[in-house]
């Protein structure tokens, strides 16, 4: 887990990791394609307008989460979003389902505290907090308004513990149904042996 200094301002504190992640001066947020580490390679994915919108958020949420730009790192932030919510950002719920449904095979402790962590928080989807603000921001600040600087280590209720069992059958049913959908067409096309 990567920790950034409280008194920092998250804006400074963006500048390192984008530095730390090899990520650009401005994190890949004004190229034309993201990009996606997979083991050794890159798999690239339009950088669209959406994914862009949500994108600004998202690395902030790293800043204060003290989550890396790792595996590790992206299914924890990822089951962290779900749990706090990602309000409209569309693709945010879409690449955040993908990295739980990963996540729930090659780090699944990692993810359930992460999750029940974004259960007991706050992100800046839901605009509580305007972008430019939070990015003006002592990183401690914005951590005390999200709730980030409270103790976790309340008892898991029910309610938590069924909301990550909902939430981890969306994610699986995210990576599967792209998978379910090719079969369909080859099969419609004949493509697929009986």
């Amino acid at each position: 887990m990567a920790i950034y200094d409280s008194a920092q301002t998250v804006n400074k504190s963006l500048e390192l990791y984008f530095i730390k992640e090899n990520l650009g001066k401005d994190g890949g947020l004004n190229e034309a394609w993201g990009r996606i580490k997979v083991w050794k390679f890159y798999i690239p994915i339009p950088n669209t307008k959406a994914r862009k919108k949500a994108l600004v958020f998202h690395d902030i949420h790293h800043i204060v989460t003290g989550y890396d730009g790792d595996w590790r790192g992206e299914v924890s932030i990822g089951a962290w979003e779900v749990a706090s919510g990602c309000g409209k950002y569309y693709v945010a719920w879409l690449l955040n389902l993908g990295a739980m449904a990963v996540g729930l095979f090659i780090y699944p402790r990692s993810l359930f505290n992460a999750f029940l962590r974004g259960k007991r928080t706050e992100n800046l989807y839901h605009h509580t907090i305007p972008q430019d603000e939070a990015l003006t921001m002592q990183v401690g600040e914005l951590q005390r308004k999200l709730k980030l600087d409270r103790d976790m280590r309340q008892k898991i209720t029910m309610r938590e513990l069924f909301s990550f069992l909902f939430w981890s059958a969306v994610a699986l049913a995210v990576l599967i149904a792209p998978l379910v959908f090719l079969l369909f067409i080859l099969k419609s096309f004949g493509l697929l042996y009986q």
